[in-house]
């Protein structure tokens, strides 16, 4: 089997749709996908501009975290 080897330098994964019109869940998982593929390729994370690693809480209806959602479920 013959090797291929790329034409050029690796590029992040892209979304696969515009941010604004995924489910916050959506957006998580397709984070963890973009990093990790980044990560396995060499591609540096601050490529991945549009991840905000600085604020990584999840904000939902008023709940900081999921332990806020979790207690307000009891």
């Amino acid at each position: 089997m013959k090797n291929v080897k790329p034409n050029g330098k690796p590029t992040p994964m892209p979304l696969p749709r515009p941010r604004e019109e995924m489910h916050v869940f959506d957006q998580i998982i397709w984070d963890q996908r973009r990093i990790r593929h980044a990560i396995e390729n060499g591609i540096p994370l601050s490529e991945l501009s549009d991840i905000n690693f600085f604020n990584l809480q999840i904000t939902l209806s008023g709940h900081e975290c999921i332990d806020d959602i979790c207690r307000s479920m009891r």
